[in-house]
């Protein structure tokens, strides 16, 4: 309410998806978004959820004021190796549906890269980048994977337990 208040970007999903599966219950992420609206303040959403569609007439309220950016996080084109390293999350086709829903609507899209993973899914930059521009994204960026902890070992039985014939490029 101040009248200093100048709206700084704020971002959702720096760290974790604010379109985890309960907020479709809880609808935490709408009312951030309509508080957002209601003052026009900068947001900037990274998601690989496809019930970010719910919101797309708050997202379209803030693009309309240059005030919302969605980026989809999408790192590979392949369907069945995305299914096998990210089960539970929407197969990349449904996200550049989604994608494709939100630059319809006026918002700002772009593709997070992310993770990117040397010898798995970095020969497929190109396509990805290629299907997000068709899919209405006007800008990137990419984040390469990182293991801290206990992640590494979480990572690598993942890997050897799907994709076994991966396994050795992309440790060493």
């Amino acid at each position: 309410e101040r009248r200093s208040w100048k709206g700084e970007l704020i971002a959702l999903s720096g760290n974790t998806d604010c379109y985890q599966p309960l907020e479709s219950s809880y609808g935490l992420t709408r009312q951030c978004l309509e508080v957002m609206a209601r003052y026009c303040n900068p947001v900037g959403v990274i998601t690989k959820g496809s019930l970010i569609r719910r919101d797309v007439e708050v997202l379209q309220t803030l693009a309309a004021r240059g005030a919302a950016t969605v980026y989809m996080s999408v790192c590979f084109a392949d369907a069945r190796q995305a299914r096998l390293m990210e089960p539970g999350t929407p197969p990349p086709q449904q996200r550049f549906e989604t994608m494709r829903i939100l630059a319809d609507a006026g918002v700002r899209v772009g593709i997070a890269l992310a993770p990117v993973i040397p010898g798995l899914n970095d020969e497929q930059i190109p396509a990805l980048l290629s299907m997000a521009a068709d899919a209405g994204a006007t800008r990137a960026f990419m984040t390469p994977l990182r293991l801290p902890g206990a992640a590494r070992e979480v990572f690598e039985e993942r890997l050897l337990q799907v994709l076994p014939e991966r396994y050795e490029r992309v440790i060493h």
